[in-house]
């Protein structure tokens, strides 16, 4: 029962947390929800650069081929996909993609991080 009571507890200091920072945005600009408007507006003012539909072909294709190895380079993350890639090389690469030993493990998800990256960044 001391259990629900600290949950309970819990979820009112939250609400009421919640509620005072609406009070002291409303009190600060005058509107509630405008914060989320200067959020949308500057999501909506990005959108073309991040959306794949809105580009043309050959921005695309320069941004998932060339862009994306040159700012790996400019930020240092180039050497991830050194260490990474010696793998498929060694002729056991079949056996590193199985799920049975930590560095399989290690390596699988390293080559997911790496290759999702690509797409987060853009």
């Amino acid at each position: 029962k001391s259990g629900n009571l600290k949950l309970y507890t819990q979820q009112r200091g939250e609400t009421l947390q919640l509620v005072a920072y609406f009070i002291v945005i409303w009190g600060l600009t005058g509107d509630v929800f405008k914060r989320f408007d200067v959020l949308t507006s500057a999501n909506q003012a990005q959108s073309y650069a991040f959306s794949y539909d809105k580009q043309p072909l050959a921005m695309l294709l320069k941004r998932i081929m060339y862009e994306f190895f040159a700012s790996l380079v400019a930020e240092g993350t180039f050497i991830l996909y050194a260490l990474i890639l010696p793998v498929f090389f060694t002729g056991k690469w079949k056996e590193a993609l199985k799920v049975d030993s930590s560095f399989s493990l290690f390596f699988i998800s390293s080559l997911v991080l790496l290759l999702s990256a690509n797409f987060i960044c853009l």
